[in-house]
């Protein structure tokens, strides 16, 4: 190899880099575009009437938060028994999230209208609407589950929301998106004395 090649030989390999470097951010920029998006349901039962229902939440980016898609009222649960649960659909697997990243804008329970925080409540084992939440003179909460579990007692606030993992798909063709206001998610737990 001559001297007179070392420089050309140079330039080639640095405009090869360029070349790679803009390619890699090209593709990444089109997996970010063509990203799937991610749903979760969470499930819940109104304090009030015991009316069941579902959010459907979906984030687009794995950076963004989930936000609500539909909040959909559904079905009394399957009678129990060894025949009530054949013949019922089976539940899709319940899991931990971090509540941080659930916009919550635009919640409310479609039985009773409360809006705010929701419950998860240890006895019963689901996520409650906050429509039997009252303030107790000295400024705790108490709370009193819906009627099919009873369970009643003050307030904690926890990280964490409760529900399954929907279908990933990929996104509807849509136009341009406005960024949420993130609003502060809360989301309570029922501590008190079981009954």
């Amino acid at each position: 190899m001559s001297e007179k090649n070392l420089p050309a030989n140079a330039a080639n390999r640095a405009l090869a880099a360029a070349r790679d470097e803009a390619l890699s951010r090209r593709l990444a920029d089109m997996r970010t575009e063509a990203a799937l998006s991610e749903r979760r349901v969470i499930r819940y039962v109104c304090a009030k009437t015991g009316g069941r229902f579902l959010v459907r939440f979906q984030r687009d980016t794995p950076e963004g938060r989930f936000t609500i898609k539909a909040i959909e009222k559904t079905a009394p649960a399957p009678p129990g028994g060894l025949f009530g649960s054949l013949l019922g659909k089976a539940e899709p697997e319940v899991r931990a999230y971090a509540a941080k990243d659930f916009d919550r804008t635009g919640w409310h329970c479609p039985y009773c209208e409360a809006k705010g925080s929701t419950i998860y409540c240890d006895e019963c084992g689901q996520n409650v609407c906050s429509g039997r939440t009252r303030i107790l003179p000295n400024g705790d909460e108490f709370f009193v589950c819906h009627d099919a579990c009873g369970a009643a007692g003050g307030l904690e606030t926890t990280d964490e929301i409760r529900g399954s993992k929907g279908h990933t798909h990929a996104p509807a063709l849509e136009g341009p998106k406005r960024q949420a206001r993130l609003g502060q998610t809360v989301m309570k737990r029922l501590e008190g004395p079981k009954r």
